[in-house]
Order: C-alpha cells, then structure tokens, then sequence
C-alpha cells in the first residue's frame, strides 16, 4: 500500500488564513499602542534626566537655572551661575529630544524639578496625543481609553 504522507491544498489554505487573522490582530495591537509607548519612553527620559540634573546638583550645590536649561547636563553652562565643578564630558551625551523629536521642556518650581514634553503637536496645552506629558505626574494618566 502507498501512503503519501502531507498536507492538502485546503489545510494549507487554512493554516495560512489562520497566520494572516494572526498577524492583523498583533499588528492592530502594536499600531495601536504607538501613542502610549511613545508616552512610556517619554517618561524613562524624565527618569533619565532627572538622574542626571541630582549628580549636577551633588557636583554643583544646586540645579542649572531655567536659562542654562537641559543644554547645562550636556555643555558646561557659560552664564551665571557657571558651575565651578561642571562634571568633564557631562552628565548625558547630547541633547534629549522627546518622542516627536521636540526638545523637553525644563522648569524649577523653588526646589523642584519639572521636565515636560508638549506631545505630539509641540505646542504647549492641547489634549488627546497633543495633551502636555510632565514628569511628576504618572504614566497612567495618559492612557488613551477607548
């Protein structure tokens, strides 16, 4: 007796039905998720620049002034206060840009830090994706609900 051994036309043609309602479900799921990742990563800058503003101020007595901005962790500072033990190389490689590639928005509010991102839109205020991501909220209140 002679058996073949394999698969028919119609159970390939399920398997590949199958894979393609597989691939559009993830692929609607990471499309989906875009704007809360890019929120996500927004907040592990925050988590990285505030790091690097606390060993300016060990190093310095104090954070860099509005004026001298984020641009003072990358580039020693030339107006007043000049840091008399500005760290040689910085304390981060360049300047951070947020997701949508705008620059983050630094401010002191008396002893404490803010650092923003506009959103999308890079225009301060807005809601939805253009809503203004700060650093001392929580990553959860920006989750989008449908």
């Amino acid at each position: 007796m002679n058996k073949q051994a394999g698969f028919s036309l119609i159970e390939i043609m399920v398997v590949v039905v199958i894979i393609g309602i597989l691939m559009a479900a993830v692929a609607t799921n990471i499309g989906g998720n875009s704007y809360e990742a890019q929120v996500n990563r927004a907040f592990a800058d925050f988590k990285t620049l505030e790091s690097a503003l606390q060993q300016y101020k060990l190093h310095n007595n104090r954070f860099p002034t509005e004026e001298q901005g984020l641009a003072a962790l990358y580039q020693k500072p030339d107006s007043d206060p000049i840091p008399k033990r500005w760290q040689s190389g910085g304390y981060i490689q360049k300047e951070p840009l947020d997701p949508w590639n705008n620059k983050y928005v630094y401010t002191l509010e008396g002893s404490r830090v803010i650092i923003y991102s506009y959103g999308r839109d890079g225009q301060s205020g807005g809601d939805g994706e253009d809503k203004d991501i700060e650093s001392t909220a929580k990553a959860e209140d920006y989750a989008q609900t449908e």
